[in-house]
């Protein structure tokens, strides 16, 4: 029976070690470290992500995440992708800040000034598309991980004063590349370095790791 070989306990273990070790870091910006259920959160967390890896590796039998399936090439896409997108959320959060903070724009101006990623990442998933077809999978997501790169350069190094087209414009455009790039890229990655049997795993955990 198909509930019986269900991998129970690295289910409990995965998703409480992600939960606890996700809302402390962002707890943490509201109450500060200082809260002592903060660091016993993140400290437990890590303790359950410690014991599925654990549990994935040497007791279940049809785990969730096949850590064994995985190469060192897939491995690697996984860090890369998860870099990306963590440095991602850190450009999101620092970019409304420094137009609404340092610039003095309103919500809807701010709003504004971020409506060009809607173009800009249409013409990003038809070009990825033909990328793909064109060229080798890890060359995409090299091209993806620059644009995270230049992405968050341009707005660390814009001044307060600049004008908008200067840097921010171009941030902004740039932005959705990244995305779309490094999304399907890592997911044929991981699919084309794992066995039939684990490849809609293998694309779930890209997914995972985004997300």
């Amino acid at each position: 029976m198909c509930y019986v070989q269900f991998d129970y306990l690295g289910c409990i273990t995965g998703v409480t070690g992600l939960i606890m070790f996700n809302f402390s870091w962002n707890q943490a910006a509201n109450v500060g470290w200082p809260m002592v259920y903060n660091y016993v959160l993140l400290i437990v967390g890590i303790l359950f992500l410690v014991a599925f890896v654990w549990i994935e590796l040497k007791v279940a039998g049809q785990p969730l995440m096949p850590i064994k399936a995985l190469s060192g090439e897939s491995i690697l896409a996984l860090a890369v992708i998860a870099a990306g997108w963590g440095s991602f959320g850190i450009w999101v959060y620092y970019l409304w800040n420094f137009l609404e903070v340092l610039r003095g724009y309103s919500a809807l101006a701010a709003c504004a000034q971020n409506a060009p990623v809607a173009i800009s990442g249409l013409l990003a998933s038809v070009a990825t598309g033909f990328l793909l077809s064109k060229t080798k999978v890890s060359n995409v997501l090299l091209l993806a991980t620059l644009f995270f790169l230049i992405g968050q350069i341009l707005i660390a190094t814009a001044p307060p004063t600049q004008i908008y087209w200067a840097q921010t414009f171009v941030s902004i455009i740039i932005m959705p590349w990244r995305m779309d790039m490094s999304f399907p890229s890592g997911t044929i990655i991981l699919s084309n370095s794992t066995g039939k049997e684990h490849q809609g795993v293998a694309a779930s955990l890209v997914n995972t790791v985004v997300n």
